[in-house]
């Protein structure tokens, strides 16, 4: 049976070794995201005395990370359903469907998005992380959740695109066009609060004007750009020649 992926790739059979490492690579990734959340999320700084560290219970849903983080909640499930139904020749026109939707995610938001937040996490953090937030904030926060927060998501992403069949699709245009909205809506999210409200994602945005912050968004967006073309370069790399055997 043939599946016809988002990027054009035909379904590796159920026999493929690569299907039940993919299983447990959904597996697991799936449990990890899902206990860091729990530990994150239920860490209560709302009885500090520091009013900067209280309203962070607020702040930290605008967190790029944390909207990357929902979308991954979707992703990984949803990526272990579709590869069940396919080594089990179910791959009906829904989980076709998901199949399509799922990818879209991973090459058009996931994978550029997190690899770019990552960078700027640690490129931050060890030039001065008062830039990411108050240092006191660091106090509640144990450092293995930073690692799984900003390392381990970049090396998952990696290996999505290492362990999951793909190839470069004749338009890049689905992906595009949910990069952009992603995005778009997150650079509304954050104007508005910092514009608004007192509540800023960032310490380094409380330190800009509007215009500052405007600027910092668009950049971002160009190198989250940069990289979303970057990746069908890597994708290329690693799977048009074994793919080309297959298909002949």
């Amino acid at each position: 049976m043939t599946s016809l992926r988002y990027s054009h790739v035909p379904a590796l059979s159920s026999g493929d070794k690569l299907s039940t490492i993919r299983l447990w690579f959904y597996g697991v990734s799936s449990a990890h995201l899902a206990a860091t959340a729990v530990v994150t999320l239920t860490i209560d700084m709302t009885q500090d005395d520091d009013p900067k560290v209280r309203i962070y219970w607020y702040v930290r849903w605008l967190l790029l990370t944390c909207w990357i983080n929902l979308v991954m909640l979707f992703y990984l499930p949803v990526s272990f359903y579709c590869e069940w139904k396919q080594r089990y020749s179910k791959y009906t026109q829904y989980v076709q469907a998901l199949d399509r939707l799922r990818d879209i995610a991973m090459t058009g938001i996931i994978f550029p998005c997190t690899l770019c937040c990552d960078i700027w996490f640690w490129c931050l953090w060890n030039t001065d992380r008062k830039l990411i937030a108050t240092e006191r904030i660091f106090d509640y926060l144990p450092e293995w959740a930073q690692h799984s927060l900003h390392t381990v998501s970049a090396l998952v992403i990696v290996l999505d695109l290492v362990l999951v069949p793909r190839r470069r699709p004749p338009s890049l245009k689905p992906g595009l066009v949910a990069l952009f909205a992603f995005t778009t809506l997150y650079s509304i999210a954050i104007i508005l609060s910092s514009s608004l409200t007192e509540y800023h994602a960032y310490e380094f945005f409380a330190r800009s004007n509007i215009i500052q912050i405007i600027f910092i968004l668009l950049f971002g967006t160009l190198q989250i750009l940069i990289v979303y073309y970057l990746q069908w370069f890597f994708i290329d790399f690693v799977w048009s020649s074994r793919l080309n055997k297959v298909k002949n």
